[in-house]
């Protein structure tokens, strides 16, 4: 009986102790994550084990324009949306020349909803332009080439590790 409980007792301490390793790890990334911070106009993103080099639109400006008047995008190329906080986005295919793909991500990183976005005539009037509605709020929108997410195999409730803090810093 001893022997019984002597296990036990070691094993919920060993079970402890792993918390309190797991937070302390948890706490150091969370502190990590404040600082890191965003140089320049473009983020390097790995989606599905892929190096994506995004363009950023953190602006107004910068948001409304995406990837208007743009012929191709590249392989590994595209542009994330950021914002400061989270709401229900809609985006549109104003002006764009490509049909593109859009994943939104909530405040974690985690897929919302995904799109793969229909080009639609260049002047289209803006009140006759599709709708593409993240339905759950979203903080992040990623717009990839066509056909990328299902190359990758990306769907609603996967991760995407991303410096959001920092991308809410930038966000304007």
């Amino acid at each position: 009986m001893k022997i019984v409980l002597s296990i036990l007792i070691i094993a919920v301490a060993g079970s402890l102790a792993w918390c309190e390793y797991q937070t302390a790890r948890t706490s150091q990334a969370e502190a990590l994550a404040d600082q890191q911070e965003i140089k320049g106009d473009t983020l390097d993103v790995t989606l599905a084990g892929e190096t994506f080099t995004l363009e950023l639109a953190v602006d107004d400006d910068a948001r409304y324009k995406g990837l208007s008047d743009r012929p191709s995008i590249d392989k590994h190329g595209g542009m994330l949306f950021g914002f400061r906080y989270e709401r229900v986005r809609q985006f549109v295919m104003r002006r764009c020349l490509v049909d593109i793909d859009i994943a939104y991500l909530d405040e974690r990183g985690r897929i919302v909803k995904t799109y793969t976005m229909k080009k639609e005539p260049y002047d289209t009037d803006e009140d006759d332009l599709k709708h593409y509605s993240s339905i759950k709020p979203a903080l992040i929108a990623i717009e990839l080439r066509a056909g990328t997410i299902k190359r990758l195999g990306l769907k609603v409730g996967q991760t995407v590790d991303l410096p959001i803090r920092a991308l809410k810093r930038r966000a304007r």
